[in-house]
Protein backbone atom coordinates (compact mmCIF):
# COMPACT_ATOMS: atom_id res chain seq x y z
CA UNK A 1 0.00 0.00 0.00
CA UNK A 2 1.19 3.46 -0.91
CA UNK A 3 0.71 6.24 1.59
CA UNK A 4 1.05 9.99 1.47
CA UNK A 5 0.49 12.68 4.09
CA UNK A 6 -1.77 15.17 2.33
CA UNK A 7 -2.24 17.71 5.10
CA UNK A 8 -0.92 18.42 8.59
CA UNK A 9 -1.85 21.16 11.03
CA UNK A 10 -1.62 21.91 14.74
CA UNK A 11 -4.66 22.52 16.89
CA UNK A 12 -3.34 24.08 20.13
CA UNK A 13 -6.82 24.59 21.60
CA UNK A 14 -7.47 20.83 21.64
CA UNK A 15 -3.78 20.00 22.23
CA UNK A 16 -3.41 17.83 19.16
CA UNK A 17 -2.06 17.60 15.64
CA UNK A 18 -4.43 16.76 12.81
CA UNK A 19 -3.37 15.01 9.62
CA UNK A 20 -4.99 13.58 6.51
CA UNK A 21 -3.31 10.50 5.05
CA UNK A 22 -4.07 9.16 1.59
CA UNK A 23 -3.76 5.37 1.23
CA UNK A 24 -3.73 3.61 -2.13
CA UNK A 25 -4.93 0.02 -1.67
CA UNK A 26 -5.11 -1.37 -5.19
CA UNK A 27 -6.90 -4.69 -5.44
CA UNK A 28 -7.68 -4.80 -1.72
CA UNK A 29 -10.54 -3.77 0.54
CA UNK A 30 -10.56 -0.50 2.45
CA UNK A 31 -8.01 -0.86 5.24
CA UNK A 32 -9.38 -1.20 8.77
CA UNK A 33 -8.74 1.38 11.48
CA UNK A 34 -6.21 -0.99 13.06
CA UNK A 35 -4.29 -1.18 9.76
CA UNK A 36 -4.47 2.59 9.36
CA UNK A 37 -3.20 2.99 12.92
CA UNK A 38 -0.08 0.99 11.96
CA UNK A 39 0.42 3.03 8.79
CA UNK A 40 -0.08 6.37 10.57
CA UNK A 41 2.34 5.38 13.33
CA UNK A 42 5.10 4.73 10.78
CA UNK A 43 4.27 7.69 8.55
CA UNK A 44 3.93 10.31 11.32
CA UNK A 45 6.55 8.74 13.63
CA UNK A 46 4.22 8.79 16.65
CA UNK A 47 3.48 6.10 19.26
CA UNK A 48 0.32 4.08 18.48
CA UNK A 49 -1.18 4.86 21.88
CA UNK A 50 -1.21 8.57 21.04
CA UNK A 51 -3.02 8.19 17.70
CA UNK A 52 -6.77 8.25 17.03
CA UNK A 53 -8.12 7.33 13.59
CA UNK A 54 -11.03 9.75 13.48
CA UNK A 55 -12.56 8.87 10.11
CA UNK A 56 -11.89 6.90 6.93
CA UNK A 57 -13.37 7.79 3.55
CA UNK A 58 -12.91 5.77 0.35
CA UNK A 59 -13.21 7.67 -2.90
CA UNK A 60 -16.05 6.35 -5.04
CA UNK A 61 -14.89 4.03 -7.80
CA UNK A 62 -11.23 4.22 -6.81
CA UNK A 63 -8.90 2.29 -4.54
CA UNK A 64 -7.90 5.35 -2.56
CA UNK A 65 -8.90 6.03 1.05
CA UNK A 66 -8.36 9.22 3.01
CA UNK A 67 -8.02 8.90 6.77
CA UNK A 68 -8.25 11.76 9.27
CA UNK A 69 -5.67 11.13 12.00
CA UNK A 70 -5.48 12.88 15.37
CA UNK A 71 -2.19 12.71 17.28
CA UNK A 72 -1.70 13.83 20.86
CA UNK A 73 1.47 14.57 22.83
CA UNK A 74 0.18 12.97 26.07
CA UNK A 75 -2.30 10.19 26.66
CA UNK A 76 -4.09 12.38 29.22
CA UNK A 77 -5.00 14.88 26.47
CA UNK A 78 -7.07 12.32 24.53
CA UNK A 79 -10.80 12.74 25.20
CA UNK A 80 -12.40 9.70 26.85
CA UNK A 81 -15.04 9.23 24.13
CA UNK A 82 -12.33 9.06 21.45
CA UNK A 83 -10.46 6.39 23.43
CA UNK A 84 -13.63 4.32 23.81
CA UNK A 85 -14.32 4.57 20.09
CA UNK A 86 -10.83 3.34 19.17
CA UNK A 87 -10.98 0.51 21.71
CA UNK A 88 -14.29 -0.72 20.34
CA UNK A 89 -12.99 -0.57 16.77
CA UNK A 90 -9.90 -2.55 17.76
CA UNK A 91 -12.05 -5.19 19.44
CA UNK A 92 -14.29 -5.42 16.37
CA UNK A 93 -11.25 -5.95 14.18
CA UNK A 94 -10.09 -8.74 16.48
CA UNK A 95 -13.58 -10.25 16.63
CA UNK A 96 -14.00 -9.81 20.39
CA UNK A 97 -16.69 -7.13 20.51
CA UNK A 98 -19.43 -9.16 18.84
CA UNK A 99 -21.28 -11.33 21.33
CA UNK A 100 -22.16 -14.82 20.28
CA UNK A 101 -25.44 -14.75 18.46
CA UNK A 102 -28.01 -17.49 18.43
CA UNK A 103 -28.33 -19.11 15.01
CA UNK A 104 -31.47 -17.98 13.28
CA UNK A 105 -34.03 -20.61 12.38
CA UNK A 106 -34.50 -21.10 8.68
CA UNK A 107 -38.14 -20.33 7.98
CA UNK A 108 -39.46 -20.14 4.45
CA UNK A 109 -40.79 -16.71 3.56
CA UNK A 110 -44.51 -16.24 3.50
CA UNK A 111 -45.30 -18.85 6.12
CA UNK A 112 -46.83 -17.78 9.38
CA UNK A 113 -45.29 -19.04 12.58
CA UNK A 114 -46.99 -22.11 14.01
CA UNK A 115 -49.86 -21.14 16.27
CA UNK A 116 -50.60 -22.92 19.49
CA UNK A 117 -53.89 -24.79 19.41
CA UNK A 118 -56.57 -23.07 21.44
CA UNK A 119 -57.83 -24.98 24.43
CA UNK A 120 -61.53 -25.59 24.53
CA UNK A 121 -63.05 -24.18 27.69
CA UNK A 122 -66.35 -25.42 28.92
CA UNK A 123 -69.06 -22.87 28.34
CA UNK A 124 -70.14 -21.07 31.48
CA UNK A 125 -73.84 -21.09 32.28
Amino acid sequence: MKTEVKEQKKNPLLKRNEAVISIVHAGKATPSRVDILEIASKELKVDKQLIIVDSVFTEAGRNISNARILTYSKKEDIPEYKLKKMKSKKKQAEGEAKPEEKPKEDKPKGEKPAEKPKEDKPAEK
